[in-house]
This record gives structure tokens, C-alpha cells and sequence, in this order.
């Protein structure tokens, strides 16, 4: 046992130049912390932030509901700036990665979508309306009942 406390505690935390993660990624419930860590640090939309974070949540898969869940929660507490580089995360991993993700992301976005709308003004709204069609709905990112949920966010 306690060499395996010895090995946890030399884990390289580390991060290369110009990177948001740790050279060394645990698995499980504390990669999903280093995820939610690089997240904080998105604040514009870095290309290089965005496929950081799309790698990190591919290394991450098995535990996609976990980082579903963190992406979640940043967009819920996010200010209106940060709401558009965050949904680009969404949009990489949904594209990049997929499968389990898709169906995560199914069950949380509509809800997640609904608070990013009401903080957003006008413009925020149209591109909001433009990532779900034009991205999402076209490329059939997520399950087709889902952007029935989405498109009730833009009625009035």
C-alpha cells in the first residue's frame, strides 16, 4: 500500500510549455479534477486551449458522464463571455470524439443550452441558434429527439 501512496504523490503535475494539462493524466474520478481544472483556464477561444481539452476528454472516456458533467457545470456558472469557447469544447468533443459523449451531452444540454440563452444578448442568442443548426443538427452530433428539446429554447 504505501508504495502506491509514494508513487501517487510523484505523479508529474508538471505541464509542458504552453499547456493547460498535466503531462501526467490520472484515470477516473481525478482526471475528471484535472479536467475540470484546465477548463477554468479557458477564457477566449484558444484553438489550442479547445484541442487540449477535447484530447484530455478522449483520454478521459470512460469517464465521459464525469467530464459531461464538468463542462456542464462551468457553462452554468460561466460568464456570457466564456459561454461560446465553452460550447466550442462541446462542439470538438461531440465532432472528435462522439459516441458516449453523445449521449451524455443528450440528456444534460438542453438544460445546460436554456441557462446560456438566457445570459446571452441577441447576438449571443443568434450564434447559439447557429451552433445547434448549422453544427450539431446538420452533422447529427447528438440523438434527433434531442434538438426538438433545443429548438423549444428559441420560442418565445
Amino acid at each position: 500500500e504505501g508504495s502506491m501512496a509514494a508513487a501517487k504523490r510523484k505523479r508529474d503535475v508538471s505541464k509542458a510549455p504552453g499547456s493547460i494539462l498535466p503531462l501526467d493524466v490520472p484515470d477516473g474520478p481525478e482526471g475528471v479534477q484535472v479536467f475540470k481544472a484546465a477548463i477554468k483556464e479557458l477564457e477566449t477561444k484558444s484553438q489550442s486551449k479547445i484541442k487540449q481539452l477535447t484530447a484530455l476528454a478522449e483520454q478521459l472516456y470512460n469517464t465521459s458522464s464525469g467530464i459531461v458533467q464538468a463542462v456542464s457545470e462551468e457553462i452554468h456558472g460561466a460568464s456570457v463571455e466564456r459561454i461560446q469557447p465553452l460550447l466550442f469544447v462541446v462542439d470538438s468533443i461531440l465532432k472528435k470524439v462522439g459516441k458516449d459523449y453523445k449521449i451524455h451531452f443528450a440528456d444534460r444540454l438542453p438544460a445546460v443550452l436554456r441557462i446560456a440563452y438566457q445570459k446571452s444578448d441577441d447576438s449571443g442568442k443568434g450564434w447559439l441558434r447557429r451552433m445547434i443548426q448549422e453544427s450539431w443538427q446538420k452533422h447529427e452530433l447528438l440523438p434527433l429527439g434531442v434538438f426538438d428539446k433545443l429548438d423549444a429554447i428559441f420560442e418565445p
